[in-house]
């Protein structure tokens, strides 16, 4: 995967996959191993990726989580969906279940799959799911799911509260 600027691109006729519409970082500083459970710097990291794409919550039509399929991560991160966009079900799904936390390597590797599903327009199954949590009922699902519009945001929650979101937009 490579990142450049558009002009970059122009001046070397590379034709863009998707777009780095938006980014956000925040640390909630809760624990050196643990989510805050309230989901604060991650919400804060989704909001800041929200307003610096210029665009309101209900534009993201599909959501990489960070995924890790553990008891607080995936409470933190269903908190945090809650509080941006309520009640309003769109496509979630982790990949984390089908290759395993590849750590450092998480980020870029979702990027690269959030690229392909906006794409084909379809973002993959959540490999292992064998019931998912009430909350996410409507969101997430074992079979790949297709989704409407243009864009595409990607979590990450890393050791010592650190959160990152980027928002995809479709070419």
């Amino acid at each position: 995967m490579l990142l450049m600027s558009r002009s970059f691109a122009e001046k070397h006729n590379y034709s863009p996959l998707a777009f780095l519409s938006g980014w956000g970082m925040a640390n909630d500083a809760n624990h050196i191993t643990a989510p805050s459970r309230a989901g604060t710097g991650l919400i804060r990291a989704i909001q800041t990726a929200v307003q610096s794409a210029a665009m309101v919550p209900e534009e993201i039509q599909a959501f990489c989580a960070h995924g890790t399929g553990t008891v607080y991560n995936d409470s933190m991160e269903l908190t945090a969906i809650e509080s941006i966009f309520g009640d309003r079900r769109f496509p979630l799904f982790s990949i984390k279940g089908a290759i395993g936390h590849t750590m450092g390597a998480a980020g870029g590797i979702e990027a690269a799959i959030c690229t392909s599903a906006m794409i084909d327009r379809t973002v993959p199954a959540t490999a292992g799911l064998v019931q998912e949590e009430e909350r996410a009922t409507g969101r997430v699902s074992g079979f790949s799911q297709s989704f409407a519009g243009n864009n595409i945001l990607t979590t990450n929650s890393g050791f010592g509260g650190c959160n990152a979101a980027l928002i995809f937009r479709n070419v």
